[in-house]
């Protein structure tokens, strides 16, 4: 298990590295696309997997292998329409646009769900999923315009994913005291405590190796304690979710780590942070 997660965590990221440094805009656009439409069908499959089992016992239609198809399908061209809306039409435009394009969502699928029972719950995944994971995604695109490219960006991953794997390794070494017993039985505070050093450790060694304009030291230390402190708690609101539907990982796209999400979760809920953050320091 642990062989395949280095193996695939290396693997992975060489390639994004790769991407984020030679690939012009248009390209990492579209792989953040992608790569958001990934996102968006594991949630909507974590949210309908209850949804099924929930109607099912109401003894109403349920959510057929058809309906689940047609419902992944229409959220996909509609959140992929409005992140790039979102991203690249101007400010005035954009707000119009989006309300317009919710509005014939919403009015769309409460037409065409067919039940009361399947029009709310229909109504529920489709916020709850395209809101978990289209706005992050908009702070991760300004994060990777902000300044040299990709530069913002990789501190919001070194931040996320150094503290999530030094939460593990300390967690599993020294861990006594569960973090969130109900949600999540093996996260401790031990490991949460050294996830939080390790990413405040990580930012510093980017601020002194990194071309770009150094940021105060105090500024980068409240900066990455928070930027720690919410991928916590972006994973433990995915497992929340994943509970709820009593399902193991989001997916199965990468090995040992299991689904997109999973191995995003932290990063998501992270990035408005990192980003409202940089925008205050730069």
């Amino acid at each position: 298990m642990l062989k395949d997660r280095v193996i695939t965590a290396s693997i992975a990221g060489v390639i994004l590295l790769a991407l984020l440094h030679y690939a012009n805009q248009t390209v990492v656009f579209c792989l953040f696309l992608a790569a958001l439409n990934i996102c968006l069908i594991e949630m909507n499959s974590i949210l309908t997997g209850h949804v099924y089992l929930s109607i099912k016992k109401e003894h109403d239609k349920p959510w057929t292998a058809k309906y689940n198809m047609h419902f992944n399908v229409v959220s996909m061209i509609a959140v992929s329409f409005l992140y790039t809306v979102l991203v690249w039409t101007s400010s005035g435009e954009k707000e119009m646009i989006f309300g317009v394009c919710m509005l014939g969502l919403y009015t769309y699928f409460i037409l065409s769900s067919g039940s009361i029972a399947r029009t709310i719950t229909t109504l529920a995944v489709f916020s709850i999923g395209s809101v978990y994971a289209l706005f992050p995604w908009l702070f991760i695109w300004k994060l990777y315009a902000m300044g040299d490219g990709s530069l913002y960006l990789l501190l919001l991953l070194f931040i996320v994913w150094s503290s999530d794997t030094a939460a593990y390794f300390t967690g599993k070494r020294f861990g006594k005291i569960p973090l969130a017993p109900n949600i999540s039985p093996k996260k401790t505070v031990e490991g949460a405590v050294g996830g939080i050093l390790a990413a405040i450790l990580v930012s510093y060694l980017w601020n002194i190796f990194q071309a770009g304009p150094k940021l105060p030291w105090l500024g980068l230390t409240l900066l990455a304690l928070l930027g720690s402190i919410f991928g916590i708690l972006g994973d433990l609101l995915e497992s929340t979710f994943k509970r709820f539907a009593n399902v193991k990982d989001s997916g199965f796209l990468l090995p040992g780590h299991g689904g997109l999400l999973d191995r995003l979760d932290g990063v998501l809920l992270a990035s408005p942070v990192i980003w409202g953050g940089l925008y205050l320091l730069l």
